[in-house]
């Protein structure tokens, strides 16, 4: 998102004023915005190539990366989803709500979800609140890594091949363990780099075929096999409902994995955390008991396919 780059302050106002025409018209007018980026310019930057021209800026690569380069990105990028914060504001206040009517007393927190969206998203997710961010796919997270400059916390929420276990050493919380032999595979590299693994034990109480995870009533003998490996830390359990269940079927299956958890902590394992709820059920799912709630498209929009 900012490499230390150098560029002259006449060549960064041009594409200052430009990415701001682009990314929100009728900031243009607004004088305090340009005053403030152009007040900083003669002291961040330096002198530029002559073979570098103007169109050749990127604009959101003029800065070095400090502090105040990070907050100009924050700022500049916020208005790409400029209704993202008054979402979050929103979504605590109905997270707030369905923790109070479930009874459960957890503290919850939110996975934006940015797959198909670009760094971004991610960045405009930490200035709204939001220090936790999932993707679905190792590739497309570890490509989009290097362009983010906030300190969030990386959840991998999709599958895993056990030849990419080695991929879990760039996110701090695997949440689909579903099955012993990745468990094996995950085992080994965390008793290699010297570290065990953070992981959710994934179950698919309606038993799809199309999605991955363990059965409820393997549950208890799986709890025991993992107890034994100290390459992970199992801290709790997740699901994927149904996307056609009623209201009736996704609160039996969110308790189901509430009672998941309990099996896993009856044999040891710190499991506190349950990761259950997206977009469309989230609020049930936290008066079940949920204490990771997975958002993408009630913050970002549609995806693009």
């Amino acid at each position: 998102m900012l490499p230390s780059r150098s560029r002259s302050p006449r060549a960064s106002r041009f594409k200052i004023r430009c990415s701001v025409s682009v990314l929100h018209p009728q900031l243009v007018a607004d004088r305090q915005w340009l005053l403030v980026l152009r007040l900083q310019e003669s002291s961040i930057l330096g002198p530029q190539s002559p073979s570098q021209s103007k169109e050749q800026v990127d604009p959101i690569c003029l800065y070095p990366r400090n502090s105040f380069a990070i907050r100009v990105a924050i700022n500049l990028t916020a208005m790409l989803f400029p209704d993202l914060a008054g979402r979050v504001v929103a979504i605590r206040e109905r997270i707030a709500a369905a923790v109070e009517r479930g009874g459960h007393g957890q503290q919850v927190s939110i996975v934006a979800v940015t797959k198909t969206h670009g760094p971004e998203a991610v960045t405009a997710a930490y200035a709204a609140g939001i220090q936790d961010v999932g993707e679905n796919r190792v590739q497309e997270a570890l490509s989009k890594m290097p362009d983010v400059e906030v300190p969030v916390k990386w959840h991998l929420i999709g599958h895993l091949q056990r030849n990419k276990v080695k991929a879990l050493e760039s996110f701090d919380l695997f949440h689909a363990l579903d099955s012993v032999r990745l468990a094996d595979a995950i085992d080994r590299f965390g008793r290699d780099r010297g570290k065990p693994v953070d992981v959710l034990v994934q179950v698919n109480p309606a038993r799809e075929e199309t999605k991955g995870g363990f059965d409820l009533e393997e549950v208890s003998s799986v709890a025991e096999r993992l107890a034994a490996m100290s390459g992970l830390r199992v801290t709790g359990a997740m699901t994927i409902a149904r996307l056609e269940a009623d209201e009736t079927e996704l609160r039996e299956t969110f308790a189901s994995v509430r009672e998941t958890g309990k099996r896993l902590a009856a044999a040891g394992h710190p499991a506190t955390q349950l990761s259950m709820g997206m977009s469309g059920d989230f609020e049930i799912a936290l008066e079940e008991g949920a204490t990771i709630v997975r958002l993408g498209t009630i913050l970002f929009g549609a995806r693009e396919q």
